[in-house]
């Protein structure tokens, strides 16, 4: 074999002068790593292989050359014709464009390698034969440089996991590599596997999923997910619990996830196949009030409006949101903030604010309708609304309409002597008899077919407390409201 001192640098084999070649331009790196090759290091700029003997520049040269025009050569190290001028110019700039703005061209590289591989877990496979190049064919100490560039690539970019089969690879290198699988990140973040799953689902948690020949997918999360994770699952409650510290049903509770009041963590409504709903502590923190203004005997709580008033689809979400919103305000002396279920709301400003809803979401009912719906006979509801009992309202193109709101206001005022008859188990004219109040209207009074009284003058001071905080709204009393 012969020594590289003996190799003539001068002069190519067929006898050539090379002083007397062609002369083209050539970059700093190539003419560098020409300088290397030689054993002339007088000049050469400080850079990562400036160190390295010429028998190591020639190895470089041989096993990187070919990578900045082939992504993948077949055999890299094995040149043909590698003593020739042409073959040996082009594994020089070859490698020198690999080599200028270290380590960004290697990076480059490897990103194509990547990109065009098949999805797989493996670091081998993926970055082959590159992967074989570094860290077995330049395997000595004086290419660590390209090792260190590789795998910190590999910390940046490389989505899949770094772990102890890949023993080549520095320890530290696998100890600080962020990304974890999802069982490794449900570990570190002291939960189950499903949630994390979950999380994923809901795009709370950005995953990267490969899927890989076999059919299986394979998931990895970034660490910078970590504390996210942990935060968002500490103090985090099931359905059932949260129902319970809002003081709210799960029914009321599952309204206001749908309608996007609350954001759980895991919704079935979103994770078709979640085992459990798991809902955030600041969502519960949310549906707290704080009392802003003094308590009055004229009140009413939130869980009872929803129980007992006979409350319309959307209504009750509309409620809650307006207590939230502090469109109603809650009261009390609570020196800190009590479950919505439980905040108390004056009991006339949330009457108003119900009329107001209705009267704004619905075109109302004709006055035939409303005599149908209140059972009396049409000329007495038309009685009723020429004396001004009964409000109407003009509609552009529908005419005169009275709302439900008003009809119901007008039955909690109002209540006719059949009714308060059949209420008592007597007759109306036994009752017309004993009754010492006078009617509002009646055939004697203003000559409307039927007498009307006020609710308040004919029943019972209690009876009248009921009505006002339950009756009006003709409760329909179950265990889920």
């Amino acid at each position: 074999m012969t020594q590289w001192s003996a190799v003539d640098q001068r002069h190519c084999e067929c006898g050539a002068s090379l002083a007397q070649a062609i002369t083209e331009q050539a970059s700093q790196t190539a003419l560098t790593i020409t300088r290397l090759l030689c054993g002339d290091r007088d000049g050469v700029p400080v850079s990562e292989f400036s160190g390295l003997l010429p028998p190591e520049v020639h190895r470089l040269v041989r096993y990187l050359g070919l990578f900045a025009s082939q992504i993948r050569p077949a055999h890299p190290g094995q040149v043909a014709d590698s003593h020739r001028m042409p073959t040996a110019q082009a594994l020089i700039v070859g490698t020198a464009d690999l080599l200028d703005t270290w380590p960004s061209r290697l990076h480059v590289l490897m990103a194509a390698l990547q990109a065009s591989a098949p999805a797989s877990p493996s670091v081998r496979r993926t970055f082959s034969p590159l992967y074989r190049v570094l860290y077995e064919d330049l395997s000595d100490s004086g290419f660590q440089f390209l090792r260190d560039a590789f795998e910190n690539y590999l910390r940046e970019h490389w989505w899949g996991l770094v772990c102890q089969r890949n023993k080549l690879l520095k320890r530290q290198t696998i100890s600080d590599h962020p990304r974890l699988s999802l069982p490794q990140m449900a570990a570190a973040a002291g939960v189950s596997q499903s949630v994390v799953r979950h999380l994923v689902q809901a795009e709370l948690v950005f995953a990267t999923t490969a899927s890989l020949p076999s059919g299986r997918k394979s998931n990895t999360l970034h660490t910078s997910d970590l504390a996210y994770i942990q935060g968002a699952t500490n103090g985090s409650v099931s359905m059932q619990q949260a129902a319970q510290l809002v003081a709210l049903p799960e029914r009321r509770l599952r309204e206001l996830i749908a309608c996007g009041v609350v954001t759980p963590l895991i919704s079935r409504h979103k994770n078709q196949h979640a085992a459990a709903w798991l809902i955030p502590k600041s969502e519960i923190d949310r549906l707290h009030v704080w009392p802003s203004v003094p308590a009055t005997d004229a009140g009413i709580s939130v869980r009872d409006v929803l129980k007992y008033w006979r409350l319309r689809d959307t209504e009750g979400t509309g409620l809650i949101k307006a207590v939230l919103a502090q469109e109603l305000i809650s009261q009390g002396e609570s020196s800190h903030a009590v479950p919505l279920g439980m905040a108390i709301l004056n009991l006339a400003e949330t009457k108003r604010w119900l009329d107001s809803c209705r009267e704004a979401h619905e075109d109302g009912l004709s006055i035939d309708q409303a005599a149908q719906a209140m059972g009396i006979k049409q000329q007495v509801a038309y009685d009723l609304v020429r004396l001004g009992l009964l409000t109407t309202t003009l509609h552009e193109t529908l005419g005169h309409r009275i709302s439900t709101a008003h009809i119901e206001r007008f039955q909690a005022t109002y209540i006719s002597a059949a009714d308060h008859a059949r209420a008592m188990h007597r007759s109306p004219r036994a009752l017309l008899r004993e009754l010492t109040v006078t009617p509002v209207c009646g055939p004697t009074i203003d000559g409307t077919r039927q007498y009307f009284y006020r609710r308040s003058d004919v029943c019972g001071k209690s009876d009248v407390h009921l009505r006002d905080k339950y009756e009006i709204h003709r409760p329909t009393i179950t265990n889920e409201f």
